[in-house]
């Protein structure tokens, strides 16, 4: 009876094993072209099966409660097959549309958008492309601001000390009723400048091209982690039958080094691409419940009659 109701609950997906077309939740893919609903839809619909139980799941993908007929165990096994397509589809329909995400980041909330890039780590791909001065100099600029920004949070009297360093005793007595305007001084500044910098260079493309760039040096990251991970297989294999559990543990500690090594090399990329995506969506996607959106799309669908 489970075989028939997993074969019954597999009917979710089509012969290949991707999820059938025809349900009320499609997960977004790669080759969907873009348009501001539908990524609304597909963003929105992936947020809410990350929480589902089996009732929410069954109403998301078919608009009824008919799945609690099945074994709860054998409807959540279907949902996380279907949870880990949508989460694929979601982040390369973000990684190729990430300059249009980044206009609706823009036209959100230009601060918001700011503030992420300035205190994300992620916000910081350089370019290996030669001819991507403009791009890698713009990185410089976030990376020079945010690392100021630390300096500031972390201790502002150690780092006022240090920039009236040389001044005489008389001129730090001037200034020392001022201190934290002159703090605040700093920190605008320092803010401003990354701000300047990215709109100068565009903050959509910006955003973009580190994406686009975390990416690439995630898939290097994945295809060297590749090359590690089957020659400690083999090593392993290689010790026959009966492995000594000390011989095991040596090839592993020498796989989990080499790992950190490569993920090193290559600024986390694999994770950090991901991370990079869903924080553009995630900027992106209020825009689309606003007053403004809603008004300019009424206008735009006026003037194509």
């Amino acid at each position: 009876m489970a075989k028939d109701y997993k074969r019954k609950i597999s009917g979710l997906l089509d012969e290949s094993g991707e999820l059938r077309t025809e349900f009320k939740y499609t997960p977004l893919k790669e080759n969907i072209l873009w348009n501001p609903e539908t990524f609304k839809k597909g963003y929105d619909g992936h947020s809410i099966l990350e929480k589902a139980n089996v009732k929410e799941y069954s109403n998301l993908m078919l608009g009824d409660d008919s799945l609690l007929r099945y074994p709860a165990g054998d409807v959540l096994e279907s949902k996380t097959r279907t949870q880990e397509n949508s989460l694929e589809g979601l982040l390369l329909f973000g990684k190729k549309n990430s300059k249009e995400l980044g206009k609706l980041a823009l036209e959100h909330d230009k601060q918001a958008f700011a503030n992420s890039i300035l205190n994300s780590p992620l916000f910081k791909i350089q370019s290996y492309a030669k001819k991507n001065y403009k791009f890698n100099d713009t990185v410089e600029d976030v990376i020079n601001s945010r690392e100021e920004l630390i300096l500031i949070n972390k201790d502002q009297n150690d780092y006022l000390n240090k920039k009236l360093m040389g001044i005489t005793e008389t001129a730090r007595a001037f200034y020392a009723p001022f201190a934290d305007n002159l703090i605040s001084e700093y920190k605008n500044f320092h803010s401003n400048f990354a701000v300047e910098s990215i709109d100068k260079f565009g903050f959509p493309k910006f955003a973009s091209i580190n994406l686009s760039n975390a990416y690439d040096l995630g898939e290097r990251q994945k295809k060297e982690m590749k090359k590690i991970f089957d020659k400690a297989q083999n090593s392993a294999r290689n010790l026959g039958d009966n492995p000594k559990k000390e011989e095991l543990e040596k090839i592993e500690d020498k796989l989990k080094k080499e790992g950190k090594k490569v993920a090193e090399k290559y600024e986390n990329a694999l994770e950090a691409w991901p991370a990079l995506t869903m924080e553009l969506m995630k900027l992106a996607r209020p825009y689309l419940d606003s007053q403004e959106y809603s008004s300019r799309e009424k206008y735009e669908k006026k003037t194509k009659r």
